[in-house]
């Protein structure tokens, strides 16, 4: 008799749970109940995230190029200009620093076949007492193209110098910063379990409303979420909730703010 009871107490406990649960679903917003993966578009913002996203890495992947292809060229030009190059005395016109850099930079002119030439080339650390003082040094020209030229024994520079590689992995890293939120909320709109939550705190963070949350995953399981709502919510509101069922912990206040899910 008492295992009999047992049973049917848990028989009654799953049919309460179940109609939870169903209840639940059907008060969510109606593009939320059905199968997932949900059809979802950008809405306005996200199509702005997705166009500087896009941007940046466009500009990155332009300069990446250019960056390249120029250093390939200058080690082709280094490799000729060690193999097939000739030695002129050329004259040293104007030394400078540029920027805020303590780098020496040199502007020389050296003449082949009558024809004056002139290159502007960075002095190595070592050289610069040297080149400082001295008005005339050598430079390798190659006999084809003079234009291709380097002071004979300085330490090649490439041009992929630290700010040009900071630059590209500065852009590189702002257009991912725009992309990752659209890979994390495409993801979630299209996947994520509605819930309700109830808010725990709220507060006024960037000119908009920022929310912490609690809501229960299939099995009645706590969970802690924050993000920001579509409108002010005080505490004690209850709120939808998008979530991942693989990773509960990811998850978002509805409605989300880079897409939409169509009706």
């Amino acid at each position: 008799m008492c295992c009999h009871f047992s049973w049917l107490a848990l028989l009654r406990i799953i049919e309460m749970d179940q109609s939870f649960i169903s209840h639940v679903v059907s008060d969510a917003p109606s593009e939320l109940i059905g199968p997932t993966p949900r059809k979802i578009r950008l809405c306005g913002d996200g199509l702005i995230c997705l166009g500087v996203a896009l941007s940046f890495l466009l500009t990155a992947s332009v300069l990446g190029l250019w960056l390249s292809v120029n250093t390939f060229t200058q080690m082709q030009q280094r490799t000729a200009l060690q193999r097939d190059s000739r030695v002129v005395v050329a004259k040293a016109t104007t030394r400078f620093a540029r920027g805020h850099t303590s780098a020496l930079y040199v502007r020389y002119t050296f003449i082949v076949d009558g024809a004056a030439y002139s290159a502007e080339k960075t002095v190595p650390d070592n050289l610069f007492v040297s080149v400082r003082d001295s008005d005339h040094f050598l430079v390798r020209y190659l006999p084809t193209n003079p234009v291709i030229n380097y002071p004979d024994g300085w330490e090649w520079s490439l041009p992929l110098n630290l700010g040009s590689v900071a630059f590209w992995i500065t852009i590189v890293a702002i257009g991912v910063g725009f992309m990752m939120p659209l890979i994390r909320e495409r993801r979630l709109a299209r996947e994520g379990v509605p819930a309700v939550g109830v808010v725990t705190s709220s507060v006024l963070k960037n000119r908009t409303f920022w929310v912490e949350y609690d809501f229960c995953v299939d099995g009645g399981r706590s969970i802690k979420g924050s993000g920001y709502p579509s409108s002010r919510q005080d505490i004690g509101a209850k709120i939808w909730v998008l979530y991942l069922r693989q990773d509960p912990r990811r998850n978002q206040p509805y409605p989300v703010s880079l897409f939409r899910a169509d009706q």
